[in-house]
């Protein structure tokens, strides 16, 4: 199966520097899967870019040495959780890797990762943070992640710092990223973001700029990319904005990064 993708980052007005980084490749023998990885170097947080870079420098690496080892395996059952032990094992040791950088240079720093893997008519997530994953149909947008914030973890109960950040690679002693899958839909729309863009577009909005995306092309999708960007920067937001956008096609994949 083949899919479409493309990306977008857009600097916010907050920082002198773009502290995210996003990752979105053909991976594979037939190069027909998909790696889609969004990282937001965290908040306030001293060179939060170098953070998420290191991220996604791991994410690529893996991609190259690792997971040639993995897509040879034809039972899903069995890919899912060889894959998500391999993805455990990177996770620990970028977090291990930014969290004792940061303590030799005396310095905060972190980074949110949402990864996802799509393979045949499967998708694999990995999650750390507040970055988001999304399926979008013309029914509405689903989010696939959970905001790992004081306010997302206790329900809405906690109001004090509710955005504050439960976990982050680097950033927090430990991390437990979580993982899941399921199966792609024929028509919807998978959105990758960071916090930049669900600040400010709610979950049922995103069917709206996406609602041209019934019939796959990589030019539409790409235009309603940029939709959703001037839309939140229009309503106020100041932060970095990355967008991934993944969608089943009869055609290659179009990476615009």
């Amino acid at each position: 199966m083949r899919y479409m993708a493309t990306g977008l980052t857009d600097k916010g007005r907050r920082k002198k520097v773009n502290q995210d980084t996003v990752l979105i490749l053909k991976i594979g023998k037939q190069k027909e899967d998909v790696l889609a990885v969004v990282c937001d170097g965290m908040g306030g947080l001293d060179k939060g870019e170098l953070a998420s870079r290191e991220a996604v420098k791991a994410f690529l690496n893996w991609s190259r040495l690792s997971y040639m080892e993995l897509e040879d395996r034809e039972i899903p059952e069995e890919f899912e959780d060889l894959l998500y032990e391999s993805w455990e094992s990177l996770l620990q040791q970028i977090h291990r890797k930014v969290y004792l950088y940061g303590k030799k240079n005396r310095i905060r720093i972190g980074t949110t990762v949402t990864a996802m893997l799509f393979r045949d008519e499967n998708y694999y997530i990995a999650h750390v943070g507040d970055s988001r994953g999304y399926e979008v149909t013309k029914k509405g947008g689903r989010r696939l992640t959970q905001d790992q914030t004081l306010a997302d973890i206790m329900g809405g109960k906690y109001e004090k710092d509710s955005n504050v950040l439960i976990q982050g690679l680097g950033a927090s002693e430990t991390i437990r990223p979580v993982y899941q899958s399921g199966k792609v839909k024929r028509t919807a729309v998978y959105l990758l973001c960071s916090d930049g863009l669900g600040n400010k577009i709610e979950d049922e909005e995103f069917p709206r700029y996406l609602k041209e995306t019934e019939k796959p092309d990589i030019q539409i999708l790409e235009k309603a990319g940029k939709a959703l960007i001037k839309e939140a920067r229009r309503r106020g937001e100041g932060d970095d904005i990355s967008i991934l956008l993944i969608q089943r096609s009869l055609d290659s994949i179009g990476n615009r990064i």
